[in-house]
């Protein structure tokens, strides 16, 4: 359950978390946020850890990279929205690419919502709670 706590909003404690993140450095970072806040956080660093992850346990919420060593991670996002497992998990894009055209490509491919990398702790982690918050009403 959502709600805030000094002026915080905080997600779901326990929510399964899939983040797909080819960059050791960024995968810890994204370990460090969201491990202490709570969160069980899976890390893929390709396609095909990703796919491998979605199918042992579907998560409740998709961080995902855009530039991944095996494909685009919009072409990931558009097989998840796809798929009737997954057709529901809210996918947020973490990039470095934020040119409106990218956010443009990211909505189309199914995502719903963009984090500007260099990731802000504060931001990530009102973005997680938001989108999981939200997939709980619908």
């Amino acid at each position: 359950m959502s709600g805030r706590t000094d002026g915080r909003v905080r997600g779901r404690p326990g929510a399964s978390i899939l983040a797909v993140e080819d960059e050791a450095r960024n995968a810890a970072l994204l370990r460090a946020i969201l491990g202490p806040a709570g969160y069980d956080l899976t890390i893929a660093a390709s396609i095909a850890e990703a796919r491998a992850a979605v199918g042992a346990k579907k998560p409740a919420l998709v961080l995902l990279d855009r530039h991944l060593p095996d494909g685009d991670g919009l072409s990931l996002a558009r097989e998840l929205r796809a798929s009737s497992t997954t057709a529901d998990v809210p996918i947020l894009l973490v990039s470095a690419s934020v040119l409106p055209v990218d956010r443009i490509a990211a909505e189309e491919a199914g995502c719903a919502g963009f984090i500007d990398k260099p990731v802000r702790v504060d931001s990530l982690l009102a973005e997680v709670a938001r989108h999981l918050a939200l997939g709980e009403r619908g």
